[in-house]
């Protein structure tokens, strides 16, 4: 791999995104699950939301801050339009996930609130899927470009 100015990623910084990934999964289909028992608890639904959405948080600041997409556009420049796509969408995706806690903490209980707060949680998980997908394939789409092994 060429090396240019500019931040390279802690070593074995993708394989840490790829294992946050994997976390970052777990807890939201925990929180799917609890929402889908006979009598979620507001309060642990209220807590597991602002647990993920610091994961959220501390996941997106590791892939814009310790180089995985500097890496990925510094050695495959043409992926960089996409990569800054990605990083547009965790503001879009931290924003949501906000208001996931936001209505979360806001609402009455009731089976129709509950239904709500579910399918929301449901839609959001899609979306994170989806994005999450498409930075694994902006990865090996890079190292096919000559960046190196993906992880």
């Amino acid at each position: 791999m060429t090396t240019t100015d500019g931040p390279l990623p802690q070593p074995g910084v993708a394989d840490r995104i790829v294992q946050e990934h994997g976390a970052l999964r777990q807890k939201i289909e925990g929180i799917n699950s609890v929402l889908s028992g006979p009598r979620p608890e507001p309060t642990e639904v209220d807590c597991l939301l602002r647990e993920f959405l610091t994961a959220l948080q501390v996941h997106f600041t590791t892939e814009e801050n310790e180089g995985f997409f500097t890496e990925i556009v510094m050695n495959a420049p043409q992926h960089a339009e996409r990569a800054g796509e990605l990083c547009i969408e965790h503001r879009q995706l931290l924003h949501d996930a906000d208001d996931l806690c936001r209505f979360a903490e806001a609402g009455s209980p009731s089976m129709p609130w509950w239904r709500e707060l579910s399918g929301r949680c449901r839609e959001f998980t899609k979306r994170l899927t989806r994005h999450e997908r498409e930075e694994h394939r902006l990865r090996d789409e890079a190292y096919h470009a000559g960046m190196g092994p993906a992880a």
